[in-house]
């Protein structure tokens, strides 16, 4: 026979493999052993003597019912071959060794998932069995001599089967509920298609790379996941509550952190890692990947053997959201894996859909304030910040940045050796980014004031709406109305005829306050389905309010037309429409514009909160 099976150092077919852990050391060679029995029994059974072949000769393939048939009738021949034959009796001697007793296994090793799922020795064999294509690259070909498949270079439940003493010890190890299915370890095979059917026999012992390459060499760190290394010593009291309902959970907890697109969640995660065991890791791997399941469940369960937190930032969570900005629940990871994951999102609605039993309250990043928003400016700028002080104050106050938007706009001006007012706002106006959609169409001035002709009273009006803009920083943070307007901004009204100028005039004071002008398309924002409007005029507030904006309601009155007395049902949701557009429009930072012939029609509650209102009269020939 073969030389190679009376080697007792080797642990696997390949030479010099071998793992630190000494419990999967042991397995690992349960399984070298009894594979290569296996096939010392494929000689005896299919050849009869090694006499009748060449000796580097593999057993050959049969026909698999044949071979399913002899399976009992030649079972009492296979024990006494293994009791008789030198080869058989030497491997079947080194079976019989007792596996190492650990005393403080090392944190998510082999021994330690043994321990803490206190998984039975035909569970330990299986699992290496699983393990062993992703140790050794020669055990492929054997495994598939002994699935009497070329194709099956992989382990079945069924070879483990045939490999174990007593074979319905490995019959509920096929069970979803096992534990190692629940934890991550064993996952559906893409050989497996249908997820939801019952298990069979010949499934495939799948187990991911990331998690076998753990188990077998646990120093080599994920190449998707990043250490959060940011320190915070201080905390407050919602992470310490939510702390301790995390403290020895048993199953997957998700802790969703509500911002704006830019801001960060990270220094907020840090909070909770200064007051948790577990350090956090920030998935920054493929994004697409994670729809599929069957990576995302190992990610998780890598994080769980490595005693790891999981973030996901909001640009990778709306991957996995559907068509209306819902996480997907197809996209979700195993409930049962013990492990928190940090979810950045920007909107509430985006975990409707996640089950209650596994997810916390929500944590709300807070907005940037307009000091905070100065400091971070001069933190990141530097030298350069010195000379610009008066610029990053007003900076500060037109575009509401979050810390990310900043940092990354400090980046790149940093190269230069000298920085101007005008360099600063076009770098912010070059990061800004609107997503209006088909809601708003951004409008580029056309005129310039020489060719707005106004009566006095009214050019002295459209004078003062200017100088209001421009003094809004002053006002707000000079004076102390930025707490009592809550940093509000301007509403005003053009009112008269079509031509009488009203565009004109928004589009000079534009150009004149060097702001961004949208057009609001009321014909797609107003919305005959009850609840859409309000989400439509949010939808572009929110996107305005990241700097100072002007945004053109032409014939407002369609929109913010009176409230009417409520006889039915849509009546009442009419006036509760009203009321949310007046509050939101009430609190916008930027330039409100209404324009409208019609200004009767106009609900007094809004026509109050107007803080400049110009008539356009119809010009005269002279005009």
């Amino acid at each position: 026979m073969m030389n190679i099976f009376t080697n007792k150092k080797s642990i696997s077919f390949s030479p010099e493999l071998h793992v630190e852990d000494e419990l999967l050391n042991y397995w690992l060679n349960q399984v070298t052993v009894r594979l290569r029995r296996e096939i010392l029994w494929y000689w005896h059974e299919r050849v009869g003597s090694a006499k009748n072949f060449q000796e580097k000769t593999l057993p050959p393939f049969v026909d698999k019912t044949e071979a399913s048939l002899n399976l009992t009738r030649f079972w009492e021949n296979k024990k006494e071959f293994f009791r008789k034959d030198q080869t058989a009796k030497f491997l079947s001697k080194q079976l019989e060794s007792e596996p190492p007793t650990l005393n403080s296994p090392t944190f998510g090793s082999f021994g330690w998932l043994a321990h803490t799922l206190k998984l039975d020795n035909a569970s330990m064999f299986v699992l290496a069995l699983g393990l062993i294509p992703h140790f050794d690259h020669a055990s492929g070909s054997v495994i598939a001599s002994c699935n009497n498949d070329s194709s099956k270079t992989y382990p079945t439940f069924a070879l483990a089967q045939k490999l174990w003493g007593n074979p319905k010890e490995i019959i509920h190890l096929t069970d979803f509920d096992h534990k190692l299915f629940q934890y991550g370890i064993f996952q559906l095979s893409q050989f497996h298609n249908n997820e939801y059917s019952e298990t069979n026999l010949e499934m495939s012992i799948a187990i991911s790379t990331a998690v076998a390459n753990h188990l077998l060499f646990p120093n080599n760190f994920h190449s998707a996941l990043k250490q959060i290394n940011i320190k915070q010593n201080s905390s407050d009291e919602t992470i310490d509550i939510i702390t301790k309902r995390l403290g020895g959970h048993n199953t997957l907890q998700i802790v969703p952190i509500l911002g704006k697109i830019d801001s960060d969640e990270k220094e907020l995660i840090a909070k909770f890692t200064a007051v948790m065991d577990n350090e956090t890791v920030e998935f920054i791997g493929e994004p697409k990947l994670l729809k599929n399941t069957r990576y995302f469940n190992s990610i998780l369960t890598y994080c769980w053997l490595n005693k790891l937190n999981l973030f996901l930032n909001k640009h990778l969570v709306s991957i996995i959201c559907n068509e209306k900005n819902n996480i997907d629940t197809q996209y979700l990871p195993l409930q049962s894996i013990p492990i928190i994951i940090f979810i950045g999102i920007t909107d509430k609605n985006q975990i409707s859909t996640i089950s209650q039993n596994t997810l916390l309250p929500i944590i709300e990043i807070p907005e940037l304030t307009y000091f905070q928003r100065i400091e971070c400016w001069k933190q990141g700028l530097g030298k350069l910040a010195e000379v610009i002080d008066e610029s990053i104050k007003e900076c500060s106050r037109v575009f509401r940045f979050e810390k990310q938007s900043i940092d990354r706009i400090c980046q790149g001006l940093t190269k230069q050796e000298k920085l101007s007012r005008d360099e600063l706002f076009l770098a912010c106006r070059t990061e800004l980014e609107m997503n209006l959609g088909e809601l708003a169409q951004k409008v580029k001035p056309r005129f310039k004031d020489e060719k707005l002709i106004l009566p006095p009273k009214q050019d002295l009006q459209f004078t003062e709406i200017e100088n209001a803009v421009k003094s809004l920083s002053y006002v707000h943070y000079n004076l102390g109305t930025a707490t009592a307007w809550n940093e509000g901004g301007l509403v005003v009204l053009f009112t008269g005829n079509s031509g009488t100028g009203k565009t004109m005039a928004a589009e000079i004071l534009a150009e004149k306050c060097d702001l961004p002008m949208y057009r609001i398309d009321l014909a797609g924002m107003v919305s005959k389905y009850v609840g859409e409007t309000p989400k439509n005029l949010k939808k572009i507030c929110d996107s305005a309010e990241k700097c100072d904006t002007i945004l053109f309601f032409d014939e407002a009155d369609s929109l913010f037309s009176r409230r009417t007395e409520v006889k039915d049902a849509h009546d009442r949701y009419a006036n509760i429409e009203t009321n949310y557009l007046l509050q939101r429009l009430e609190s916008f930072k930027g330039l409100a514009i209404l324009a409208t012939n019609r200004e009767k029609d106009i609900d007094q509650a809004f026509l109050r909160r107007i803080r400049y209102k110009i008539e356009f009269p119809t010009p005269g020939e002279k005009e």
